[in-house]
């Protein structure tokens, strides 16, 4: 049942931060955590896991905009550069996931892979058609690219989740 409110937990945020903007993200993802934490989280160490995805968002994303596959409007980008604080919220609750209910994918690291060159992108371009994001041109080429490199993400996640000794309860 844990995994299940983890899952729906995750995108319930995923519909605030992407709808509702930067503040209402920066503040639900606080309750997401807080609530996280309460009830769900077993170890400390998945702080870590948090902080390693936020860094890895923070490079990531950072990235895509920089070479244009992700557009955001100026005013939108943390000290004019990084992504959103609602982008990076988010990044901080998928790691919430991998310990959790997606923590059937440790050690299935072809597995991990398929999920994470299909799910995140789908997620992607969810979310730019909702907020003021764009993926940029050419947009097949701007989805592969966000594919190839959440294809090496998550399962990077997992073996995060492996070294913290997170893969397990």
């Amino acid at each position: 049942m844990k995994n299940v409110a983890n899952a729906v937990g995750f995108q319930l945020l995923w519909f605030v931060c992407v709808l509702l903007g930067s503040w209402v993200a920066f503040f639900s993802t606080l309750v997401y955590l807080t609530l996280h934490a309460r009830y769900l989280q077993t170890k400390y160490k998945e702080f870590a896991l948090m902080f390693a995805f936020l860094v890895i968002g923070c490079v990531w994303d950072g990235l895509l905009i920089h070479f244009g596959v992700l557009i955001f409007p100026s005013e939108s980008l943390l000290l004019g550069t990084l992504p959103p604080v609602w982008l990076l919220c988010l990044w901080v609750s998928v790691a919430t996931m991998l310990a959790h209910c997606l923590r059937f994918l440790v050690g299935r690291h072809l597995l991990a892979v398929c999920l994470g060159f299909i799910s995140p992108v789908l997620s992607y371009i969810g979310g730019a058609k909702l907020s003021d994001a764009e993926i940029g041109a050419p947009y097949f080429g701007s989805v592969f690219i966000i594919a190839v490199g959440w294809a090496v993400i998550l399962p990077l996640g997992f073996i995060l989740c492996q070294k913290l000794q997170l893969d397990h309860e």
